[in-house]
């Protein structure tokens, strides 16, 4: 993921985009289980109110987050077989939640290295002058990306949501519930 300078970065929305393959001139990952969609279509839209580094760079991002993230779950639900990612309770003191569920380390670190080699970020940042005390022009924006790209692995608020995304992520759920520490 890029470096971001800024400490307090101004409203927003970002994307998470595939990079392109080295080899040929084919943009799909075999191990990235997504439906066929072009280069550089976001595979996500995001959106960020404090800062990227704050928001999205302490949680997305960032090794150990999966339980707190939507998009590193289902990333690791697309990845749980190449990968050969497990999932578990994200809180292992206190089991529940399963849909939220975490990753052991050796599987957070494996995801962070697949993240890291394979996404980069986009970001779009409001016009300074762009007015939006309650927060609509700043939804108006994200629900014209959803629209325009209808990203996979967005669920929410997406006009045509990839349905196989549920799928995935329930497989990894379940295996979280049916988790138990080992003696």
């Amino acid at each position: 993921m890029p470096h971001h300078r800024a400490r307090h970065t101004p409203l927003g929305r970002w994307m998470v985009v595939r990079r392109a393959c080295r080899k040929a001139r084919r943009s799909p990952r075999p191990e990235l289980r997504l439906p066929a969609i072009a280069t550089g279509r976001p595979i996500y839209v995001g959106k960020f109110e404090t800062s990227l580094q704050d928001r999205d760079g302490q949680t997305h991002f960032k090794l150990g987050e999966t339980g707190r993230s939507t998009l590193r779950r289902s990333i690791a639900a697309l990845l749980d077989d190449s990968l050969q990612l497990r999932s578990q309770p994200r809180r292992l003191e206190n089991p529940g939640y399963f849909d939220k569920f975490g990753l052991a380390v050796h599987h957070d670190e494996a995801l962070q290295r697949w993240i890291g080699r394979h996404l980069t970020i986009a970001v779009w940042l409001k016009p300074p002058d762009a007015v939006d005390e309650d927060g609509r022009f700043l939804l108006g924006i994200e629900r014209a990306l959803l629209n325009l790209w209808t990203p996979p692995l967005n669920d929410k608020d997406n006009p045509a949501p990839w349905r196989e995304l549920r799928k995935f992520r329930k497989v990894m759920a379940d295996e979280a519930r049916a988790w138990r520490p080992t003696r």
